[in-house]
């Protein structure tokens, strides 16, 4: 073989190695491009997931501090009382509360203490013909003896000390004029010539049920984490449908977010009335208690995110059973309760 035939096969071989090399990194870039692209593929598929995730929110009740809340609560009563004999008897009431409160510290330890003063009153009582009214801002108020009034009448004018856990319950109700007006109450109670059934009234109408089903705008508690819309919890609650203690397991749930504002819905699941006596109107004698308890409710909280309630709603149809002596009756009560907040201004 000659020099130059030597010399081409050097040059054919040299560029066959010089393919060979950029076939082998033209197939590195393809796969390294390839790669990067199933992971950039990948991660924003992942992006997208989490993109997708709906938003948790925190429940929290806490108004701002040294700010007041003015608020009406209005309660709607429709009552049937239905004999032995199948006779009845029918009334309706109507109360409107104005009441307002203010958080003058900071939490302690997770407790936050309101000071609560029920301001004014409003009232009116049906039964056929029969019309009572009250407004405790009028020139004329109105009769102060009608019976179911002096029920109603017993919170008003009233300044109390709300005190919340740091789960969410009414702790406590206290304050000076509270106190005031227990000892007082104890000292008509000593009296052997008072009326018990009238002490009984004016010992339930500043009860802790009593004042707490007034003022405590909130009702229901809150889970401790962040929750999702329609994610379901359930809470306690408690309440009054004329003048009767009952406590219920309410299923609740966010159902929007708009505003600032969360709506949240909530129904009943077991409403069972308390193991405590109860004074209904027309019934002058005893007291009663509940023998069995039956119905349903549901109840519409609007909390702003800043920690303060807008407005609340409670609506119950119940049917309860009881004895007036030997002889049983039964109740049907309708109730709508709401708490609508009127204004705000600095403390």
């Amino acid at each position: 073989m000659g020099r130059n035939d030597i010399s081409c096969l050097v040059s054919l071989l040299f560029q066959k190695m010089k393919r060979l090399q950029f076939d082998l990194f033209f197939s590195a870039v393809l796969l390294i491009t390839l790669f990067l692209g199933i992971k950039t593929d990948v991660f924003s598929q992942d992006g997208a997931k989490k993109a997708e995730e709906p938003p948790a929110y925190q429940l929290k009740f806490i108004p701002p501090q040294t700010i007041r809340h003015v608020y009406k609560m209005h309660d709607s009563t429709v009552v049937t009382r239905i004999f032995s004999d199948n006779s009845t008897k029918k009334y309706t009431r109507e109360v409107w509360y104005y009441f307002n409160f203010v958080m003058p510290n900071p939490p302690k330890e997770g407790f936050m203490t309101f000071e609560v003063s029920i301001d004014s009153l409003k009232y009116k009582f049906t039964e056929g013909e029969a019309v009572f009214e009250f407004d405790s801002q009028a020139d004329n108020p109105g009769a102060l003896t009608f019976e179911d009034l002096v029920a109603t009448i017993v919170p008003l004018g009233n300044e109390f000390n709300l005190t919340y856990s740091p789960y969410g319950e009414v702790a406590k109700i206290d304050g000076e004029r509270y106190e005031f007006m227990k000892d007082f109450i104890r000292q008509q109670k000593s009296n052997p010539m008072s009326d018990a059934i009238m002490n009984f009234v004016w010992e339930e109408g500043i009860s802790l049920d009593r004042l707490k089903f007034l003022a405590d705008v909130k009702k229901i508690y809150f889970t401790p984490e962040p929750i999702e819309i329609d994610t379901l919890w359930e809470t306690p609650i408690e309440f009054q449908l004329d003048h009767i203690n009952f406590f219920d397991t309410l299923t609740a749930k966010i159902t929007k977010f708009k505003d600032g504002y969360f709506h949240i819905d909530a129904v009943s699941n077991n409403i069972q009335a308390k193991n405590k006596p109860a004074k209904l109107y027309g019934i002058k004698t005893q007291l009663i208690e509940v023998a069995d308890a039956k119905g349903n409710g549901e109840y519409h909280l609007v909390l702003h995110n800043r920690g303060f309630v807008s407005k609340a709603e409670l609506k119950y149809n119940v049917e309860i059973g009881s004895y007036i002596k030997k002889e049983y009756f039964k109740q049907k009560i309708e109730t709508k309760t709401t708490w609508e907040l009127l204004k705000q201004f600095k403390f």
